[in-house]
C-alpha cells in the first residue's frame, strides 16, 4: 500500500480494533441462531456484512430479517473477571514443555530488518537460554514497545478459517454458511497498514489491544520457548497453552489473554445487537497461540513480530455450533 494509516484514538470506532474481525467472523453463525429461532422477527444492529448472510438464510428457511449497520461498540478490555470454565466442555490443558531447544524458527516467522545502531539503551547482552529466561526477556522487550518505540505498524492482519465449522443439527446449511464465512476471510484491509506513534495509538495497535502492557506471560502459560541468534538478531518463538471453552475471558486472564488481543465473549454479545439475548450459552476458547519476534540483541528492542492464534466460538444450540477462526498479524517497529 502507498502509505500507512494513522490510528485516531479519539474516534469511538477505534475503541476496539478487533471489532471488525469479530463481526465479520461471527456474522454468519449469529444469523443462523437468530433465523432458526425467530424466523419472523427482524434483527437489528448488525454490520453490513450480515446483510448477505441474512438474505441467504432467510430465503433458505422461509423467514425474513432486516439489519442495521450502526452497532454500538463497547470496550470491555478493562474487566478483570476470571474466566469460568465449563467442565462439561473443558479439555485438559497441555503440559508445559520446559524445553529450551534452539531449533531454527518456522518459515512463517516475520523477516527481520537490520538492527539500528542507535535504537536505544542496551538490555542485558547475554542470550536467554532457559524457558524462564526467554519468557522474562520477551515480557520486557514486548512491554517496552508501547512505552518506548517511536512507532508501531500493523503491517497485515489476516483472518482465516482454521477448521470447518460444526453446525450440529443445522448441518444441511453447511455449504451456504461455509461460503459466506469464506467471503469474510483473508486480509483485513481496515486494520492492515495502521501506524501508531503516540502511547495511546501504540496501545491500540499492538497486543494486548487497548492495554498499557503487552505481555504478562508466565511459565505456566507457555508450552515451548526458544531463542536463536543470527547476525545480531534474536528470534524468540513462544507457543502457548490452550484455553478451554468458557463463558468469560478478558484481557490478562487465561493463557492467551496475557499476550494476545483475544476475541472476548462479552465483546461479541455487545456487538450482536438483539442477537445478544440469544447468546447466553456463548463460549469462547483459544488454541495454537504462537508468537515470533525478532529482537535487536544489542538493545533488546523488538524490530518485527508475528502473532497467530485460533479462537473457538461455541453456541450451545441445535446440538452445538462450533467455529474455529484464526487471526494472524504482522508488526514492525521503529526506534
Amino acid at each position: 500500500m502507498d502509505e500507512n494509516k494513522v490510528v485516531e484514538t479519539n474516534s469511538t470506532e477505534n475503541k476496539s480494533d478487533i471489532k471488525g474481525t469479530i463481526i465479520k467472523c461471527v456474522a454468519a453463525i449469529v444469523c443462523v441462531a437468530i433465523l432458526m429461532v425467530t424466523l419472523s422477527q427482524s434483527v437489528t444492529k448488525l454490520t453490513e456484512n450480515n446483510v448477505a448472510v441474512a438474505e441467504v438464510l432467510a430465503s433458505a428457511n422461509g423467514g425474513s430479517a432486516s439489519v442495521d449497520a450502526d452497532a454500538p461498540v463497547v470496550d470491555d478490555s478493562t474487566s478483570t473477571d476470571a474466566p469460568v470454565v465449563d467442565d462439561s466442555t473443558a479439555t485438559d490443558a497441555p503440559v508445559a514443555d520446559d524445553s529450551t531447544a534452539t531449533d531454527a524458527p518456522s518459515a512463517d516467522a516475520p523477516s527481520a530488518d537490520a538492527p539500528s545502531s542507535n535504537s536505544g539503551a542496551a538490555q542485558a547482552s547475554k542470550k536467554p537460554s532457559t524457558k524462564a529466561e526467554i519468557i522474562s526477556y520477551f515480557n520486557t522487550a514486548s512491554n517496552k514497545v508501547k512505552t518506548s518505540a517511536k512507532s508501531v505498524t500493523k503491517v497485515k492482519e489476516e483472518n482465516y478459517q482454521a477448521k470447518p465449522i460444526n453446525l450440529g443439527a443445522l448441518g444441511a446449511l453447511q455449504g451456504a454458511i461455509s461460503g459466506l464465512i469464506d467471503d469474510n476471510m483473508g486480509v483485513n484491509e481496515e486494520q492492515s497498514g495502521r501506524t501508531g506513534t503516540s502511547v495511546a495509538d501504540k496501545n491500540a495497535i499492538y497486543p494486548v489491544e487497548n492495554e498499557s502492557w503487552s505481555s504478562k506471560l508466565t511459565e505456566a502459560d507457555v508450552k515451548t520457548a526458544t531463542c536463536t541468534e543470527k547476525d545480531g538478531v534474536y528470534t524468540i518463538t513462544l507457543t502457548l497453552v490452550n484455553d478451554a471453552l468458557a463463558k468469560t475471558y478478558t484481557h490478562g486472564t487465561g493463557h492467551h489473554g496475557k499476550a494476545f488481543s483475544i476475541v472476548m465473549p462479552q465483546t461479541i454479545k455487545d456487538n450482536a445487537g438483539v442477537a445478544g439475548s440469544l447468546l447466553g450459552s456463548l463460549k469462547v476458547g483459544y488454541e495454537d497461540g504462537k508468537i515470533v519476534v525478532n529482537v535487536d540483541a544489542a538493545t533488546g528492542n523488538i524490530i518485527s513480530a508475528q502473532y497467530d492464534f485460533v479462537w473457538l466460538l461455541n453456541i450451545d444450540m441445535f446440538g452445538g455450533i462450533t467455529a474455529y477462526f484464526g487471526i494472524r498479524t504482522d508488526y514492525t517497529m521503529k526506534w
